[in-house]
């Protein structure tokens, strides 16, 4: 994904999901991450806002999408990546999460 479409993606959220600010969030987080804690209430309501946001796309794309939509997602999603990151790409990504979501949970 280019700058551009993080961007626009940003400003979606931000216009469609105003109870989760991204900007805010990496602010706080910068601020945490400097060890000043007046960031940590803001980082965590962010957090906790984009938690449901996830909640409820997983619950839409599981119950609500049709087979047809989700071959369609599933489509746009493989020329996305053939396009920006090279075709395959995203497959290096899932063992070091998957190994980070044992240590974590």
């Amino acid at each position: 994904m280019n700058l551009v479409n993080i961007l626009v993606r940003l400003a979606h959220i931000h216009t469609h999901e105003p109870e989760h600010d991204p900007i805010a969030m990496c602010d706080a987080a910068s601020r945490v991450k400097e060890r000043d804690w007046s960031g940590a209430k803001i980082f965590s309501a962010n957090a906790k806002s984009y938690a449901l946001l996830v909640t409820k796309h997983i619950y839409k794309e599981d119950n609500i999408l049709s087979q047809v939509e989700k071959e369609e997602l599933v489509k746009r999603f493989e020329l996305l990546e053939k396009q920006d990151m090279g075709e395959g790409v995203h497959k290096k990504y899932i063992r070091p999460i998957e190994e980070l979501e044992h240590k974590v949970i």
